[in-house]
């Protein structure tokens, strides 16, 4: 029983992880598409 719910808690704590790297990710490139298109309007 008991190493069940470790292994449960560690892969919550694994999904967690994935999950918050995945947001930054999305947050990263959101920015850099944000930043091509501000550099695409100053030349325009």
């Amino acid at each position: 029983m008991k190493t069940s719910t470790n292994t449960r808690v560690i892969l919550k704590a694994i999904d967690l992880e994935l999950r918050a790297s995945l947001k930054k990710d999305l947050q990263h490139f959101r920015m850099i598409q944000e930043n091509k298109q501000a550099s695409i309007k100053k030349a325009a």
